[in-house]
């Protein structure tokens, strides 16, 4: 079995029997490929973190020209911390804000070894208070407190009508201007 550490090791350690990541990454890309070729997704550990390997990667390609080190960054909706986590990586100060309990939960304990990461359970709106956060049974990145946009989504096709189906719960809410008070802004 390969470790999951090995995705995750700076560039000149990242091989595998001799291959170079790029040879690497084409090799798990063209297995991926063949997999949903034949209708199937795998599932196994070394998918998992080569997934998240890329996606982390990906983001920080996208994020890295507009934070220099040591910027603070919201992650408002952070869900599982997908986002916070490339942020950290990029050495941000991150406030990670989402109202989802078990979700900030598995964000505190990925970054429970970094005093940098922030999360806020909380929502955030227009206004201080309370909102019903509708839960969605297709994924808790759907999870949404806008009635409007869910209609949208059903109504294109994109998901399903029961989609948000799962329950509703009562969160705080807070605004990004008291976030922006309670943790600075800096902007240059």
């Amino acid at each position: 079995m390969v470790s999951s550490k090995l995705l995750t090791r700076p560039r000149a350690e990242n091989t595998l029997n001799g291959r170079t990541r790029p040879k690497l990454v084409a090799l798990v890309d063209q297995q991926l490929k063949a997999y949903a070729s034949a209708g199937a997704v795998p599932r196994t550990s070394l998918h998992a973190a080569f997934q998240h390997w890329y996606k982390k990667q990906d983001l920080r390609g996208f994020l890295h020209p507009f934070l220099p080190p040591d910027a603070l960054a919201f992650d408002v909706g952070a869900n599982v911390g997908q986002w916070t986590a490339a942020l950290q990586s990029l050495h941000c100060r991150v406030v990670a804000v989402e109202p989802q309990e078990g979700c900030a939960a598995e964000i505190t304990q990925a970054h429970v070894d970094h005093p940098d990461v922030h999360v806020v359970v909380e929502a955030v709106g227009a206004a201080r208070g309370t909102a019903d956060l509708f839960l969605a049974n297709t994924s808790s990145e759907h999870a949404s407190m806008a009635p409007e946009w869910m209609s949208a989504m059903r109504q294109s096709g994109r998901m399903p009508d029961a989609a948000w189906t799962a329950g509703t719960v009562r969160v705080p809410v807070t605004t990004l201007d008291l976030l922006i008070e309670r943790y600075g802004c800096r902007i240059s």
